[in-house]
């Protein structure tokens, strides 16, 4: 059992885009789709029940980007909706849980409390709820991170992404 725990819950951590080590977000692998099958497996392996919650799935307007004239739609997968029932930390601990956006073939995935897309000075921009460790702060101390799209990619303060992690 202890085998297939360590087992799967390294294939999730690959999957949710948690092996980069850094404060970075991940590049994450596949489609929404596949991110969904991933965790149903990695709950099966740990003996669980899997179920997706209202509002797991969904889509956000990012704004101008390739498509100036209607904005960039991104798809979402909020982790903290899926339940693993009899293996409830499944997907979330105390750091908050994965979110993951998709837009085109192009996956990302951050570790956050909580997320809602805001306008800012006539602007869309992904607002994560984050853990304050994420801000040079503790654990306990919650802080914001404010990411907008520019057609490939999302910006925020502090250094750019590797996508190589």
């Amino acid at each position: 059992m202890r085998r297939r725990i360590a087992r799967g819950a390294a294939a999730v951590a690959v999957g949710l885009g948690l092996a980069s080590g850094g404060a970075a977000p991940a590049l994450a692998a596949g489609t929404v789709q596949q991110a969904l099958e991933r965790a149903k497996a990695f709950c099966e392996d740990l003996d669980g029940r899997f179920s997706v919650g209202e509002g797991a799935v969904g889509e956000v307007n990012l704004g101008p980007g390739r498509d100036a004239e209607t904005g960039d739609r991104g798809e979402t997968l909020d982790y903290s909706k899926l339940t693993c029932e009899g293996a409830w930390s499944a997907f979330c601990g105390s750091g908050g849980c994965m979110l993951r956006v998709q837009v085109g073939r192009q996956a990302w995935e951050w570790q956050v409390e909580g997320w809602s897309m805001v306008e800012l000075e006539g602007f869309p921009v992904l607002m994560l709820v984050r853990d304050g460790g994420w801000c040079g702060g503790a654990g306990a101390q919650i802080c914001f991170e404010t990411l907008k799209w520019d057609g490939q990619r999302f910006l925020t303060v502090g250094p750019e992404p590797d996508p190589a992690e």
